[in-house]
């Protein structure tokens, strides 16, 4: 992975911290980022997402509908008991 990030645009090569924590932060936070930007392009799920909302619009309705309270636990269950379909392009 450091390979492909390192030469995407991520600038990923050498990181500097004095906080031990604060570097593994850096380091999952990229690898996130990588996650999410390879689900992006791959799936057409996540791609449609990306083109309605922009890049910054997306990763914000990800964190607040992982975050929100108004998620119905009684759906998710449901939803997560059937097989999840991720379509790759």
């Amino acid at each position: 992975m450091a390979r492909r990030t390192k030469h995407q645009g991520y600038h990923y090569e050498h990181a500097f911290a004095l906080d031990w924590n604060a570097m593994k932060g850096y380091h999952l936070l990229m690898r996130l980022a990588h996650v999410f930007n390879t689900l992006a392009r791959f799936t057409r799920q996540l791609r449609d997402l990306y083109q309605q909302l922009g890049v910054r619009g997306a990763i914000a309705f990800i964190r607040s509908s992982c975050a929100a309270p108004w998620l119905d636990p009684a759906r998710i269950r449901l939803l997560l008991a059937e097989p999840f379909l991720l379509q790759l392009e």
